[in-house]
């Protein structure tokens, strides 16, 4: 009998500490997104945001984000010509880096693959998903000519 009291205290404590992790795991990414929405996207989030004129992102026209996972081979393949687009964006473009491993993003977005990038218009609401090759230059491309027509 004292085996079967030794077996389940031992999977009682291991429920509890699994329990604890995946509290402390979901306040962990609720606190780090927990105002970010679809209509924040285009303005102001709480991604690392970057703008190369230096404004604010919700002085922007257009902003480009790029939905990323840590995990992600092809995000830190491509992170030397985002970080070059970045530096090459017009003054009115704002730009977000979202880490979407949380599933509440992933949802919210549509996120299905890594790394996504797409072109929110403010003007209109827009989103415009991004297919192109990863290049800095291909990026800036997509950017000048994908969004300028509806930029106020």
């Amino acid at each position: 009998m004292d085996n079967v009291k030794l077996a389940f205290s031992i999977f009682a404590i291991v429920v509890i500490a699994a329990i604890i992790y995946l509290l402390v795991d979901y306040y962990k990414h609720t606190s780090s997104h927990e105002s970010y929405t679809h209509a924040s996207v285009g303005a102001d989030t709480d991604a690392d945001a970057h703008n190369s004129g230096g404004q604010e992102a919700a002085d922007d026209t257009a902003t480009i984000v790029l939905f990323y996972s840590d995990s992600c081979g092809h995000c830190k393949a491509m992170k030397d010509d985002w970080d070059t687009m970045k530096r090459n964006l017009p003054s009115n473009v704002g730009v977000a880096e979202i880490n979407a491993s949380d599933e509440e993003i992933i949802s919210q977005e549509d996120i299905d693959g890594y790394p996504t990038i797409r072109l929110y218009i403010k003007a209109t609401g827009e989103k415009i998903e991004y297919e192109g090759d990863r290049s800095a230059a291909s990026l800036l491309r997509f950017v000048e000519t994908r969004g300028r027509e509806d930029w106020t």
